[in-house]
């Protein structure tokens, strides 16, 4: 014997509404920061992610360095790690939608930030750049050489 059973067009058009409303509760990734733009190799930073928006939602970090914190909710808002770059150079630090358990992954696109790790001075000089001063010679500067047609 074979029982059939019958949903109206109505009770349809309700599922639909109900599974289709989860993605849009959930949050978005706003925003990345580090506590500074610039530091030294050892040194722990912290690393802000800021969800906006409604909702709780999954992503994870991608430090730029092989390492990945996540995924991770946003329990908390907005969610602080620290992590220490071991070698100098230039980090693209990226904060990407990601699935976490039951929670659907963030919408929206992935929000990224730079840092420096770098031995140079911080300090600023009297132009207010920052990082290594070349250093004084003493000697005057090398003359421009002059093609013919000068």
């Amino acid at each position: 014997m074979t029982t059939r059973h019958r949903l109206c067009a109505g009770a349809f058009a309700t599922a639909a509404i109900v599974l289709g409303a989860g993605a849009a509760w959930a949050g978005s990734i706003h925003s990345v920061q580090t506590a500074s733009s610039r530091i030294t190799p050892g040194t722990p930073i912290q690393i802000t992610v800021k969800r906006g928006g409604s909702g709780n939602c999954g992503a994870r970090l991608v430090l730029g360095d092989g390492n990945v914190i996540g995924p991770f909710g946003f329990g908390t808002n907005p969610r602080v790690f620290s992590h220490s770059f071991a070698n100098e150079g230039v980090y693209t630090i990226t904060a990407q939608p990601r699935k976490h358990g039951s929670l659907a992954k963030c919408n929206g696109n992935a929000r990224t930030t730079e840092l420096i790790v770098s031995h140079a001075s911080l300090k600023p000089d009297s132009s207010g750049a920052t990082g290594a001063r070349p250093k004084a010679t003493g000697l005057p500067p090398r003359p421009r050489s002059l093609s013919e047609d000068e």
